[in-house]
């Protein structure tokens, strides 16, 4: 009998959670913190954020937001920076109680990107990435706390494209309609990889298609990234000579000390009519 009144107090409090969590989902209206959000964002960040798309929220089973038509305009400019048709993130709630962070599959669809870097090394994004010391001072004193684990379900990456003007590489051109595909991301966990993307380039005169299917898997503290049955194909163009080049690898493996690979195999055509096939 002890047992039943507990299972009964438990299921009720999980009940006046549950219908709690339903409660907001319905009466609570992200879209009216657009302003507040847009105001933040040009307070500490000096750019121009615009929505024109809802803001939703899940709060149950997972603790998720999407988000449409995003742009973020230059450092203090009104010229675009970057652009998003489309963003779906989520987070389950239980594990973070552990230490624990399990995202559910993270989905951008129609993101554009613009990287700029003059001939001194000062880019577009410096402001974005400088750490204020506040945010210092907490990363140094997380040091000593228990590491925090992740997980991702999987990574969506859909019709995106990125532009680079980097003077100071001699590096200028665009990579478009770039999709990304994976399963289930964690330390030490193999997950399938699925990578396309093309490449226009006028600094160097180049052009190509790739195509990359792998699995892959990494551990953290040992901090190495392992490559198994990987496939490249990569054709396109070095000023005017066309190429094709597939690249098949067994296994490869990188460390920060040592990388190494297993039945590499090459088959390369250039201009049309050499041919290169090596194991």
């Amino acid at each position: 009998k002890p047992f039943n009144i507990l299972a009964i107090f438990i299921a009720t409090i999980a009940l006046i959670i549950g219908l709690g969590i339903a409660y907001l989902s319905f009466v609570f209206d992200p879209n009216q913190f657009k302003s507040q959000l847009i105001e933040f964002v040009k307070n500490k960040k000096h750019r121009d954020l615009s929505i024109d798309g809802n803001i939703q929220l899940n709060f149950f089973p997972k603790l998720g937001v999407s988000l449409e038509k995003i742009r973020l305009s230059e450092f203090e400019s009104t010229a675009q920076f970057a652009a998003l048709d489309r963003a779906q993130v989520s987070l389950a709630l239980l594990p973070l109680l552990q230490k624990q962070i399990v995202i559910d599959k993270v989905s951008l669809h129609g993101m554009q990107l613009r990287y700029q870097r003059d001939a001194e090394g000062k880019s577009n994004i410096d402001d974005l990435i400088k750490q204020d010391s506040a945010t210092k001072e907490a990363e140094a004193s997380n040091t000593s706390d228990k590491q925090m684990r992740f997980d991702i379900e999987g990574i969506d990456i859909a019709q995106s494209s990125f532009e680079i003007d980097d003077q100071k590489s001699a590096l200028k051109g665009r990579i478009q309609n770039l999709n990304l595909n994976t399963g289930k991301i964690g330390d030490k966990n193999k997950t399938p990889v699925k990578f396309s993307a093309q490449f226009q380039f006028d600094k160097p005169k180049a052009e190509a298609k790739i195509e990359i299917n792998t699995q892959l898997r990494f551990d953290i503290e040992q901090k190495s990234l392992d490559l198994q049955d990987l496939k490249t194909q990569i054709a396109g163009k070095l000023a005017t000579d066309p190429f094709d080049l597939q690249i098949d690898t067994a296994a490869l493996f990188l460390s920060a000390v040592e990388s190494k690979s297993e039945q590499i195999k090459l088959s390369a055509k250039l201009s049309g009519a050499q041919e290169l096939n090596a194991q």
